[in-house]
């Protein structure tokens, strides 16, 4: 008599009731015998963890067998990419390939923030992440962050508006200052909840004054630097924007005018005037000295004829300056931005270019100055030892330019907006792609 021991397989089991089993006999004349041992194979569990996703149940499968997928959980203001065989998400599983192992296993689902889609208005660094402000197409300004590899934390509604600007300072509070309703709103958010906004209304001296064209900065003491356009901040006969300059003390703005439009006549009847139609730009520094750019359109109507003389205007607490063109307006500016003792503006002389600005003897002027190439650029972005340009090609291409080096990036970009901005000793635009109108990030 020959007996079969029953033997252990990883993911079987040994059945002796199995019809057709032989596990013993005699061994025959000519020396043969057959013994037949059948095996089940093993069901395990499969579980999977969804996160603060919607339940998916667990189910059974034999070992060595496919995993039927289950649907696709759901995660309000997230996207569900796929499982994974590990929580750290390192190997995902492939429905069609990967087969039961010998064990209960837990799959784990990934999921992503979709990127913000919207108009791009303005974004900042701060030390790990990269802060967005952008506009949808329900009127309203929307705040998002992302780290430099593109993961996006959920977006958080600012209020209706039109443009907008956002600064990081030194401590990671994130600074917003848009335009809502003719007045300009300004929050801050501290890493735990936004504060109340505090709003930047018109002088409205002589009629309703609106206000528009803001950008922001911040200080070393995390005060908020703000210019931005009055329809209404000075009286005259007729009245023209005026560039205005404001600042955070004791929960209100202080307001002043910086650059007065206006357009005022003679009793001859001829007639002088100052147009500031294109906005402003701000940078601050540690100390809180600042230094603000604009364009200016200087008219004398008389009875020749006209003369027109064009500049670009800085002002700043410690001094102002121009540079200036008479006839032709070759002039436009678009940023200012400052980092480690150098101010730097991004401005068009004929082509566009930057500069940083200098103070001497009080009068503020523009010194190494780079060229810069492209067909539009939008802003500026500089460590203290490079400057960065972000713009777009004449055939609306990503182009950036380093220390006035050009490179295409060859991704179609949509509206105009391209930011740059510097994060952990990298440069990254950040632009809406064309194809997906979606918000991206990409290191230069």
């Amino acid at each position: 008599m020959a007996t079969a021991e029953d033997k252990t397989y990883v993911g079987f089991t040994f059945d002796k009731d199995i019809e057709g089993t032989v596990q013993s006999g005699n061994v025959e004349g000519d020396g043969s015998l057959v013994l037949k041992l059948y095996y089940d194979r093993n069901e395990y569990q499969i579980n999977f963890e969804t996160g603060s996703g919607s339940l998916v149940e667990t189910v059974s499968g034999v070992f060595g067998g496919l995993l039927l997928k289950p649907d696709d959980p759901t995660n309000e203001g997230h996207v569900f990419e796929g499982w994974y065989k590990e929580e750290l998400l390192e190997n995902k599983w492939d429905f069609n390939v990967d087969t039961i192992p010998a064990s209960d296993i837990t799959l784990f689902a990934n999921w992503i923030k979709p990127s913000p889609n919207g108009t791009l208005l303005d974004a900042a660094a701060g030390s790990d992440f990269i802060g967005v402000l952008f506009l949808k197409s329900d009127g309203n300004i929307y705040y998002s962050k992302s780290d430099k590899n593109s993961s996006w934390q959920q977006e958080v509604a600012m209020g209706l508006g039109t443009e907008g600007s956002i600064e990081v300072d030194a401590s990671d509070n994130v600074h917003v200052a848009y335009v809502t309703d003719g007045k300009i709103a300004y929050t801050k958010f501290d890493g735990n909840s936004w504060s109340e906004k505090t709003y930047i209304e018109s002088l409205n001296v002589g009629g309703v004054g609106a206000c528009s064209k803001v950008d922001l900065a911040v200080d070393g003491n995390l005060s908020p630097h703000i210019t931005y356009t009055d329809s209404r901040g000075t009286s005259d006969d007729y009245s023209y924007p005026d560039i205005m300059y404001a600042k955070l003390s004791e929960g209100a703005f202080s307001r002043t005018v910086i650059f007065k439009g206006y357009r005022d006549y003679s009793s001859s009847g001829s007639w002088g005037a100052d147009y500031f139609s294109g906005g402003s730009s701000i940078a601050v520094n540690e100390n809180g000295d600042y230094f603000i750019i604009a364009h200016r359109q200087n008219i004398w109507r008389w009875f020749a004829g006209t003369d027109n003389t064009y500049y670009v205007m800085i002002h700043s607490n410690l001094g102002t300056g121009s540079i200036s063109n008479y006839g032709t307006n070759i002039y436009a500016t678009y940023d200012l931005t400052y980092s480690n003792g150098k101010f730097v503006a991004l401005y068009k002389d004929s082509t566009f270019k930057t500069s940083e600005i200098a103070v001497s003897g009080g009068t503020a002027g523009f010194v190494n100055t780079t060229g810069i190439g492209g067909f539009s650029v939008t802003s500026v972005s500089n460590n203290g030892v490079s400057t960065v340009v972000g713009g777009k090609s004449t055939e609306g291409t990503l182009l950036t330019h380093l220390d006035g080096l050009s490179q295409d990036h060859m991704i179609n970009v949509k509206d105009n907006k391209v930011s740059v901005v510097y994060l952990d000793g990298e440069y990254y635009g950040v632009y809406r792609d064309n194809e997906s109108s979606e918000l991206k990030i990409k290191k230069l």
